[in-house]
């Protein structure tokens, strides 16, 4: 179940922010990766996967600008967070050591779960922010493709 929550984080979240990133930058098209696209047949990266699920959304220009509000606000704190977390991480890897005293690798262990906690709120609820601008049926495609790519890491 954890597995299926933090999967379901990470894809909305990769999702949302593409769609972010794709209103921001606006549609520049690229004739490189159009022309190799016509003339192998690859399969389709992430990114692009993405990219066709968020078009497939058929946000509005209204839902667009309110999501890219939304992740403008939220992402500097979960990026600075996130690199929090991985000192964190890295100084409890460098604390755990036979010599070292349990009260020091319960510090570091305790910072790494509260950073962790923190960062795991922050996405939570950017997360709801998005939710709360799409519709109903929007939400459900969400709910399906969450649960086919949940689906698929499970039989992996």
């Amino acid at each position: 179940m954890k597995k299926l929550a933090l999967l379901s984080s990470v894809f909305i979240g990769l999702a949302l922010t593409s769609a972010s990133n794709l209103v921001l930058a606006g549609s520049k098209p690229n004739f490189n990766a159009q022309l190799l696209a016509q003339t192998t047949e690859q399969p389709k990266s992430s990114e692009e996967t993405i990219k066709d699920f968020i078009d497939s959304l058929n946000l509005t220009d209204e839902q667009k600008t309110e999501i890219t509000t939304i992740v403008t606000a939220y992402r500097p704190e979960i990026i600075e967070t996130f690199q929090e977390l991985a000192t964190s991480l890295n100084d409890l890897d460098q604390v755990v050591k036979p010599e070292s005293l349990t009260n020091d690798i319960r510090i570091a262990r305790d910072n790494a779960i509260h950073l962790e906690r923190k960062l795991s709120n922050l996405m939570f609820d950017e997360l709801m922010a998005i939710r709360d601008e799409l519709t109903v049926e929007q939400r459900e495609r969400i709910n399906k493709r969450i649960r086919k790519l949940a689906s698929q890491q499970a039989n992996q």
